[in-house]
Order: C-alpha cells, then structure tokens, then sequence
C-alpha cells in the first residue's frame, strides 16, 4: 500500500510540474499595455499594471461589485506611483504580496523564490501564544523543549505582525499552520522587517539564554528533535495512503483516517488536465490505486455486518485535492435526496480560459446553445449553465467506467452517530466537507478551529510576469456552503473545541481520541 501511494504521489507532483511549467500563463493585456503609464514605467510598473489587471479580471471577489473594483483601481493609482522607486526584484514581490494578503484568500499568492538551501536548523510547536523548541541543531540540544522569548531581538508579537504582511490566509489558523514552516527559511525571514542585519537568527529563550543560528544548506542540517512518546490513547496511523480505516468491534468504532482526497478516479481526472488521452501504460499503473468508492462501500458492509454505531472521520491535515471522493463520502452519511449542496460560482477570464482551454471551449459552446453572452464581470452558478464547474469534470467513455460512483441505496446510508475531527491543517476540499457536514447537521465536529473558510476563494491559476519572472496563483472560483446566512464567518469553530497542545505533544496523546474514547465508546457506558 505504501509503494501504491508513493506512486500517487509522485503523479500528483508531476501533473502539479507540467500545470506550473507549462500552464503558468505569461500575463499580457494589449488595453493595458496601450497605456501611456505603461509605455513609460520602469520593468516593475509595467509588471505590477498588469497583475493587476489580471488580478481585476480574474479573481471572483472582483466580477462584479463595485466597491471593490474601486478599491483596486485605487490601489492601482498609488502603486504605480510608489514603485517608480522600486529598484529590486525582491522590493517589488513584497509590495504586491502585501496587497495579495489582504484578500484574505490562501490560494491567492506570489510564490516566493525561497532558496531552500538556506534553512536556520529551528523547529517551533505553536501553542496559542507559547513558542516551543521542537528540534534545533544539535549543538543546542539543551533548548529543546524551551520557550521562544524573542527573535532578533523583537518580540513574538511584533514578529507574527511582520510575517502577517507578507503570508496569504484565509484566517489566522490558516497563518500560524504556515508559520512554523517559515520559520526556518532564511528567505522567508529577509521578507519581513524582523531579518537580522547578519543574516542570523538570534534566539532568545524563556530563561533568557540567548543563542545563535546561521542559515545553512539542507545537507549540512544536523537537527535533534524533542523525543515524543506514542502513548496509548492515540488512533492515527501514518500517512503514507490517501485513506485507512480500523474497526475497534468492542468499541462499536469504525475509525477512517482520511489523509488527502486523492484516489484513481481523481488522478485519472488530474492527468487529463494536462493530456488529451490516457496511455495504456499510465492506466494500468493507475489500475493499481484504490479507488475511494469502492473503499468506502467495502468499509461500510463491514461497518454494517459488525454492527458499527460510530463512524469517525479523521480529516486533520487533510490538505484537499478533488472535492468529488467528500460527495462520494456524504452520500454514505445522508440520502442524496436531503442534502443540501454548497454551490460554486466560476468566473470566466482570459486567465481560465488560456490554462482551461478544454473547459472553457465547453463553457461557449454550453452558452452559445442558450443564446446566451458568456462576459467576465459575472459570476455564473454551475448548476446554472449546466456543467460540473469543477476543473475536474472530464467527459469519459462508458469503458472507462463512471468516475465516480456514489451510494444511491437510501437503507445503506450509516444511521449510526458520526463524529469529524479535524485541525489547523485541514484545508480547501477537506474543510469544504467539514462545512458540509455542519451544515447538514451531520454529526459533531471536533479538534481545532478551521483553517479554511467556509465560504472560500479556489481552483488556483498560475501566472507569470513578463518583466520580473514573478509567478503566483489566483483563484478563479467561488464557494460557498449549503448555509449561506452563515458564509460570513472566517473560520468554522468545532462543537468541541479540542486544540493540539504542547502538553499532549510531550505525553503522546490525542486528546481527540480520548475524547471519542470518553463519549462513544461501548466500553465506557
């Protein structure tokens, strides 16, 4: 099983390869590039008219409220007039990354040109307002399990404000799960107003030693790790398949640890993103994934014949990938007949129309046979225009069997109590079920307060700058939950409010599980 999710892993990166080099689109805009501002600005003005041009008719939050199209065409204006100073690459990116920020969309972004070989050997566990050293290099083994006081001489705060500045999120869960990645990179670190002159890292500890850390070269990393026993209140298995489950029979627990969204019928649909066709060769390989429906209907006759009374449903650190197998899951837990749907709004711009050439041909042929004017300041319903509005709806033969295939017998669907647990790392098509799941009072939901948005920005497209060589993501689409009186809340709060801690980090304990354990299982009544 391990080798089966190797492979899928490494198709995923490949198809992510090909769409970043060969579908990041080249921004141009022949209006924009008529401009006399354009014609006389400097390399950075000319790059930043046009990002964000792109981003005015790209971007769903754009299509057609006034307000914030005025709110951009002002930034426009002063921008423009700033960057006639602009004098390096790295000054340019972190201007337009600040103003990327505060659309409060994660998939909106520059990506950085982090050097990876320039990591300071640090490790943080963030406890609410607590810093913990979790690994460090080995020299400074006595700090592990010490509190951060101050970096560079800055406290915790101040340097949480400076990374605010230059970090894409949703919502502040979403910031601190990317945080404790950034930490270590050098290059993430000269972006903020806390980089040390020297280019070091000077740590000041709880007890107010004071240490040292240059950045140095993957190779050279020589990390201690704080030492973390697995105690026995803990369920979660490793991560090396997309999806397991376990069946504790004395508990009456069925336990689904459902790592990525991610199966055959999502690869096959991934692939074809990039290819017209499916080779004989890439589709027995791709026979030898699992695929999550016919996972799930196995699952579920075994929850059936054991008498299973709960179901739960792990999605902590569940990034996403194709919202498709959560559908397949929902139609396990709820007849299709009495679930109320999320929609998707899309929005059609030269951007998507360029990376999705297949789907937007069949977005104007859809529209063309209504009578109707497909036009970029419109956000258009896909259940509206009649098509799927996901990137990965893909025609297939009948040989090729349907993608994927959901439970339409009404007397399987799991009538037994459901718990969801999810956390800071749980994101886009994972919190889209999550959302879901609330929003059609399936269950409880338990663990850490979202990263992600219910109401959410998606579907990324990538783009370059002629000038500057600076590339990014933009979202291109709109969702929005089953419950629409509640899209405005920034983060979805579980019923059970249980975070990772710092404690249950040193004692090996899942706190979660424990809860379950305490609640549901038969053993405790």
């Amino acid at each position: 099983m391990k080798t089966l999710f190797l492979f899928m892993a490494t198709i995923v990166i490949d198809v992510a390869l090909i769409h970043a080099q060969q579908n990041a689109t080249v921004v141009t805009s022949p209006q924009v590039e008529s401009m006399r501002q354009y014609v006389n600005g400097n390399i950075y003005q000319k790059d930043f008219l046009l990002c964000m041009d792109m981003l005015k008719t790209t971007h769903p939050l754009f299509a057609s409220d006034a307000v914030q199209k005025s709110w951009i065409d002002s930034l426009t204006n002063i921008g423009y007039g700033q960057l006639s100073a602009c004098r390096t690459a790295l000054e340019f990116e972190k201007y337009l990354q600040c103003i990327l920020v505060r659309l409060h969309d994660g998939h909106t972004t520059v990506i950085p040109a982090v050097n990876q070989d320039l990591i300071y050997p640090l490790n943080c566990f963030i406890d609410g307002e607590d810093w913990y050293v979790r690994g460090i290099d080995k020299s400074f083994r006595e700090c592990l399990g010490k509190k951060l006081k101050k970096v560079n001489g800055k406290s915790l705060a101040e340097v949480l404000k400076s990374f605010k500045e230059i970090v894409s999120a949703d919502n502040n869960s979403y910031f601190l799960n990317k945080l404790a990645g950034y930490l270590s990179l050098y290059s993430m670190w000269e972006r903020t107003s806390c980089v040390a002159p020297d280019s070091l890292l000077h740590l000041t500890l709880e007890d107010d030693v004071e240490i040292t850390l240059k950045p140095m070269t993957r190779a050279n990393l020589n990390i201690e790790w704080i030492k973390l026993p697995i105690g026995k209140n803990w369920i979660r298995g490793g991560r090396n398949v997309p999806f397991v489950y376990r069946i504790l029979a004395d508990k009456g627990i069925c336990f689904l640890q459902f790592n990525s969204c991610t199966d055959r019928s999502s690869l096959y649909s991934q692939y074809l993103q990039t290819h017209k066709s499916v080779s004989d060769e890439i589709r027995q390989r791709l026979a030898q994934v699992p695929r999550f429906d016919e996972f799930l209907n196995k699952m579920f006759r075994e929850v059936d014949s054991l008498h299973v009374q709960t179901l739960v449903v792990d999605v902590r650190s569940n990034a996403g990938g194709n919202s498709m197998l959560c559908d397949v899951l929902l139609s396990w837990l709820k007849p299709s007949s009495t679930l109320k749907q999320g929609s998707t709004f899309v929005r059609y711009s030269p951007l998507f129309s360029k990376q999705n050439l297949m789907l937007s041909q069949e977005y104007e042929k859809s529209f063309a046979e209504r009578g109707w004017l497909l036009r970029n300041d419109t956000l258009y319903d896909a259940k509206t225009i009649g098509l799927a509005g996901n990137q990965d709806s893909v025609s297939f033969s009948a040989s090729q069997n349907q993608l994927f295939k959901f439970n339409t017998d009404a007397d399987r669907v799991f009538k037994g109590k459901v718990v969801f647990i999810q956390d800071a790392g749980t994101y886009s098509s994972a919190g889209m079920l999550v959302t879901a799941v609330r929003d059609n009072q399936i269950g409880v939901v338990i663990g850490d307060s979202s990263a992600y948005s219910p109401c959410s920005y998606g579907d990324i497209l990538s783009w370059v700058l002629p000038h500057t060589g600076l590339r990014g993501s933009v979202s291109s689409k709109k969702f929005t939950r089953p419950d629409l009186k509640a899209c405005g809340e920034a983060s979805l709060a579980p019923d059970v409010l249980i975070p990772a801690t710092w404690h249950d980090l040193l004692n090996g304990t899942d706190s979660c599980w424990v809860w379950i354990l305490q609640n549901y299982s038969l053993m405790s009544h």
